[in-house]
């Protein structure tokens, strides 16, 4: 870790409690999940510390990702997604900036493990039940990058549809968050619909969906995915937003 990041902080006896406890996440057992309670624990009894210890997060994670010690990135989002998970009240929106932030870093790296890994991470987010929607988040560049994985061209094609579908259900995601009253509103009526319908349609016609009354969990099949998030999409566009939707596929 560079001086510069540490300095921000302090180093050895001299750093705070909080730091302590996420420095000690990227050492000793992997499996040991000691240190994630710990962690957990301290962020119930510390809620106004919670927003310190996310932007840390998302520092370690932006020098990991840079220096490319991609177990110490999966280590990073594994501990945002536990305290994700742990804070279902008003502390959540406090871990939510740095959230987003660390899983559009994923999403930029242009691999497809990263990728993937942020974005599963998103869909256990956007499972979350808030009680309040917070209509301040923007969720346009993740938009933007689910789209663009969704028309992901490789030469081998499992890898092609492994990460298309990963894709397809990020979008899904964005869409299951803001599914509440003007957010839903917005996202609908918003210029990221001329991005996910033609999104969906490529995949929809690319390759017709596979039978969906045969599942099979070991193929990834964009277009029984894209089939399945545009059915979802219309059903939730009302009356007085379908506009933009039936805009988005005649175009």
């Amino acid at each position: 870790m560079s001086a510069s990041f540490t300095t921000c902080y302090g180093c050895g006896p001299c750093r705070p409690r909080w730091m302590k406890l996420v420095d000690n996440l990227y050492s000793g057992n992997p499996q040991d999940n000691s240190s994630h309670s710990k962690l957990t624990y301290f962020c119930s009894r510390k809620p106004e510390k919670v927003d310190r210890i996310a932007n840390y997060l998302y520092r370690r994670m932006a020098n990991d990702l840079h220096r490319r010690n991609y177990p110490y990135v999966k280590i990073a989002i594994e501990a945002i997604n536990s305290l994700i998970n742990a804070c279902r009240d008003q502390r959540l929106n406090l871990l939510v900036v740095s959230f987003l932030k660390m899983i559009q870093l994923l999403l930029e790296s242009n691999k497809p493990d990263l990728q993937i890994l942020g974005t599963d991470s998103f869909i256990k987010f956007s499972q979350i039940e808030e009680d309040t929607p917070n209509y301040h988040r923007q969720y346009d560049d993740l938009v933007d990058h689910f789209s663009k994985m969704s028309h992901c061209s490789l030469p081998e094609r499992e890898l092609s549809n492994r990460i298309r579908v990963s894709g397809i259900i990020g979008i899904q995601g964005v869409i299951r968050k803001t599914a509440r009253d003007q957010l839903q509103i917005d996202i609908l009526q918003s210029s990221s619909m001329d991005k996910i319908i033609p999104s969906l349609l490529f995949n929809i016609h690319e390759n017709p969906p596979l039978d969906t009354r045969v599942p099979d969990d070991s193929h990834f099949d964009p277009a029984r995915e894209a089939m399945f998030v545009f059915k979802d999409i219309v059903c939730r566009a009302s009356y007085t937003n379908i506009k933009p939707v039936v805009t988005s596929i005649l175009t």
